[in-house]
């Protein structure tokens, strides 16, 4: 494993927040990221989440995508609160294609609003 996924300090029961760099790689993505987010499911029936991006993180590859992809569609109807920090022009298009899949509230952020976006996420709850 490397180190494209980290979880933040701030992650708690309700949301998972991770930081992606460099080349997200599958097993990172599955063992940790997904891992997390199917955790908080599974204890409470929903979750929020927060990524914050790095300048340099891409996907390595079409699977690491597609895992993404998957997990992406995997949590519709579940996320209550998505905060993107600093993600592509190209992620954001990806989302607000299928933001109203999600069910829940999207947002995004610049990377110096790190500290507002998990804020926002954290306040998710089902009504």
């Amino acid at each position: 494993m490397g180190d494209s996924v980290t979880i933040l300090p701030e992650t708690d029961d309700y949301t998972l927040c991770v930081y992606l760099q460099g080349d997200l790689l599958i097993e990172d993505h599955e063992s940790r990221m997904t891992q997390e987010l199917r955790s908080r499911f599974k204890k409470n029936g929903f979750l929020n989440f927060v990524i914050c991006y790095a300048d340099d993180h891409k996907f390595v590859d079409a699977e690491t995508a597609d895992a993404n992809m998957r997990g992406l569609i995997e949590l519709c109807g579940h996320t209550m609160r998505m905060a993107y920090v600093n993600p592509s022009e190209r992620k954001i298009f990806q989302i607000k294609l299928m933001e109203k899949m999600f069910g829940g509230e999207v947002r995004f952020f610049s990377k110096h609003e790190k500290n507002e976006a998990i804020a926002w996420a954290k306040q998710g709850r089902p009504s």
